[in-house]
């Protein structure tokens, strides 16, 4: 659990421990939290610091849960982010590779008869055609 003080003129001041949370979960939350508050960050030897004050005039225990919830959610997308990291640089290089190999060059009468071989193909100066010209 946090440690967290709600003051009396609309600000409360939660802490993080560093050792539990990384810094970029800490700026992740805060920032997710900037349409509803104005927030201060800082530290000391053991903690993250956010300072929050109430765009509205007012902090209540719930919103201050809700930044709990949220702060855990930011470790966790982190954490998997860092465990699927090599698979999805993967498959990234795999597609970019893919696209970047030339094709094999085919004998032009093999395609005329995969044509011929298709009855239902449409004819692209057929489609292209405007309705009205005819």
């Amino acid at each position: 659990m946090l440690e967290y003080t709600i003051l009396d003129d609309g600000k409360a001041e939660v802490r993080i421990k560093k050792e539990l949370y990384p810094l970029k979960a800490v700026y992740r939350t805060a920032y997710l939290f900037m349409d509803d508050y104005y927030i201060g960050l800082d530290m000391d030897e053991v903690h993250f610091i956010i300072r929050f004050t109430g765009k509205d005039g007012r902090i209540d225990s719930d919103r201050v849960g809700r930044l709990q919830n949220e702060l855990l959610n930011q470790c966790l997308k982190l954490a998997v982010g860092q465990d699927t990291q090599e698979l999805r640089e993967l498959i990234v290089t795999r597609a970019l590779y893919s696209a970047f190999i030339p094709e094999e060059d085919t004998d032009e009468s093999e395609e005329k008869e995969e044509k011929a071989d298709e009855p239902d193909r449409y004819d692209l100066d057929e489609i292209a055609k405007a309705w009205y010209d005819e």
